[in-house]
């Protein structure tokens, strides 16, 4: 059984969710339209990723909004609505995607290399990370 996952795992997670580009995405048999930056889900399967209960996956998505991480939307009305979350500052994580190339070392310490090929360790996360 796999380990519950970190706050910063699922804030993790939820820049791998966005969409890259505006498409129609599909939740719950429902295709909703979404753009850059956004991704339809529910607290019940964010609980479902994160190994978390419910209620601890509700109040994460309002702490996320409240400290502006994410902005929050309902897909459509009605009290069964998916939510559409969409991660603040997706361009900065994706200009981050696109300046480093990630990889691991045997102790598990992050090291990035530049398109240039310089080599730097450690912090190659956003901060805050």
């Amino acid at each position: 059984r796999p380990e519950p996952f970190t706050e910063r795992e699922a804030y993790a997670w939820s820049i791998e969710q966005a969409a890259h580009t505006a498409h129609e995405q599909w939740f719950n048999g429902q295709q909703f339209t979404i753009d850059r930056g956004e991704f339809v889900t529910s607290s019940r399967k964010m609980a479902a990723a994160f190994g978390w209960g419910e209620k601890r996956a509700r109040l994460f998505i309002a702490r996320m909004v409240r400290v502006q991480k994410w902005t929050q939307r309902g897909a459509q009305s009605g009290a069964q609505s998916p939510t559409v979350l969409t991660v603040c500052n997706y361009e900065h994580f994706q200009a981050e995607i696109k300046a480093w190339n990630f990889s691991a070392t045997v102790l598990g310490v992050r090291s990035c290399r530049s398109s240039s090929g310089a080599r730097r360790k450690a912090a190659c996360l956003p901060q805050g990370w």
